[in-house]
C-alpha cells in the first residue's frame, strides 16, 4: 500500500492508498480537501490520472482512472475507485483538485509496483481500434519500439493516426523484452507423452489378451486413450505455437 500526502506549500490536500484488486485491477482510496473558496463559484472535483512512473505529474485526460468526487462548498470528496492500468511493471498516480475556474492543483502522488501480468502486455494482436486515443497507442508503441503488432505500418514513429485525441505522447522507457515463460508448453509435451505411454500399454494389453472379452475390454480403453491423446495433441500444438509466436511479453 502506498501513500502521499499533497506537497506543502499547497492551500489544498490529498492522499492516495493503491492495492492490488485482482483481475488486472488496482484498487484506489483516493481523497481530497479543498481547504476555501474565496469569492465566486466555488464548484470543483477530484481526478486520478494515471502515468508512467518516468514522467511527471500532469493532468492528462489519455488515462484518467476516475473522479474521486464533486463538491460546491470548500470541503473533502472521498471516494474507492477501481481501474485497469495502462502501464506494466511501475506506474504512478496523480491527484488533483480541478476547480470549475481556475486552474487545477496537484494534491497527491504516489508511484507504485503494478502487479505482474497487469496492464498493456507486449502481444501481437494489438490494433489501432484497441487503443481509446492516439496518445494511448503512442504510448505503447513507446513501451515495445520494436512494435510487435504493427501498429507503425509506414514506420514514421507516430501510430494509429486517425485515433481520436488526446493526440501525441511523452516518450517513456521502453520495456525491456522477457523470454516468455515455457513452463505451459512443457507441461503440454509432458502430458502428450503421458498420454502417449498409455495408448502403448493399452496395445500391448490387447496383443496379450487371453480371451475375446479382454481383449474387447482393452480394444474399448484403447479407443478412449487415443481419443485422449489426440486432445492431448491438439492442446500441446495450440500452447506451443502461441509461445513460438510471441516468445517474449
Amino acid at each position: 500500500m502506498c501513500l502521499l500526502s499533497a506537497p506543502g506549500a499547497s492551500a489544498d490536500s490529498g492522499s492516495l492508498s493503491v492495492s492490488d484488486d485482482g483481475g488486472g485491477l488496482i484498487a484506489v482510496k483516493a481523497e481530497a480537501t479543498r481547504s476555501a473558496c474565496g469569492e465566486g463559484l466555488c464548484a470543483w472535483y477530484a481526478a486520478v490520472v494515471e502515468r508512467h512512473a518516468s514522467l511527471p505529474c500532469a493532468n492528462d485526460l489519455t488515462f484518467r482512472a476516475g473522479v474521486a468526487g464533486f463538491s460546491t462548498d470548500a470541503g473533502t470528496v472521498r471516494k474507492n475507485l477501481t481501474f485497469k492500468p495502462f502501464f506494466p511493471r511501475q506506474a504512478k498516480l496523480c491527484l488533483y483538485v480541478l476547480p470549475v475556474v481556475g486552474k487545477p492543483e496537484l494534491v497527491a502522488e504516489t508511484t507504485y509496483k503494478v502487479p505482474d501480468g497487469y496492464g498493456s502486455l507486449r502481444s501481437t494482436q494489438k490494433s489501432c481500434a484497441g487503443f481509446e486515443s492516439q496518445a494511448a497507442a503512442q504510448y505503447y508503441l513507446y513501451l515495445y519500439p520494436d512494435d510487435p503488432s504493427r501498429l507503425d505500418s509506414d514506420r514514421n514513429g507516430t501510430v494509429c493516426e486517425e485515433n481520436p485525441c488526446p493526440c501525441e505522447a511523452e516518450p517513456i522507457p521502453a520495456e525491456p523484452r522477457v523470454k516468455a515463460d515455457p513452463a505451459p508448453c512443457n507441461k503440454a509435451r509432458a502430458k502428450q507423452r503421458q498420454a502417449q505411454a498409455a495408448v502403448g500399454s493399452a496395445r500391448r494389453q490387447v496383443r496379450k489378451a487371453d480371451s475375446a472379452r479382454a481383449k474387447q475390454r482393452w480394444n474399448r480403453s484403447l479407443k478412449k486413450r487415443q481419443a485422449t491423446l489426440r486432445k492431448a495433441k491438439t492442446k500441446r500444438r495450440q500452447i506451443c505455437a502461441a509461445l513460438a509466436a510471441q516468445p517474449y511479453r
